[in-house]
């Protein structure tokens, strides 16, 4: 009630997805996608520089150092950020990210596929695998 940010479930996030501007934005990106799936994510870093043209998001996951490469648009995401997550945990479970797109953010829900069929029944914003 006094303008603080609770946090109701980790399953679904809304992301403004213009929100690249400087250093820890991938990060923080990489941090929430960490805990909607629940995996055990470390030494996450990353380097942004608009000017210059470039970004990259590391991180370790399984005693395996991974690092994306990321496209620079002026201060938006890039998305394909979620497919490479998809990718990465491509082994996990039968859950993926989902994302709904909603003009400049999007809705990002790590759902199994029976959940995402019963979730677009629902709602007119409907989610897609990225």
């Amino acid at each position: 009630m006094n303008g603080e940010f609770i946090n109701v479930f980790d399953e679904i996030w809304y992301l403004d997805a213009e929100c690249i501007e400087d250093l820890g934005d991938y990060a923080r990106v990489i941090i929430r996608l960490g805990n909607i799936t629940k995996l055990n994510l470390n030494k996450i870093t990353d380097y942004v520089d608009i000017q210059n043209s470039t970004a990259w998001v590391s991180f370790e996951y399984k005693d395996e150092l991974i690092r994306w490469e990321m496209k620079v648009d002026d201060d938006w995401l890039d998305r394909e950020i979620f497919k490479k997550f998809n990718e990465l945990i491509k082994t996990e479970q039968s859950m993926k990210l989902y994302i709904s797109i909603l003009d400049q953010g999007c809705l990002v829900g790590y759902f199994n596929k029976e959940q995402v069929f019963e979730l677009n029944k629902l709602t007119k914003y409907k989610f897609e695998e990225y």
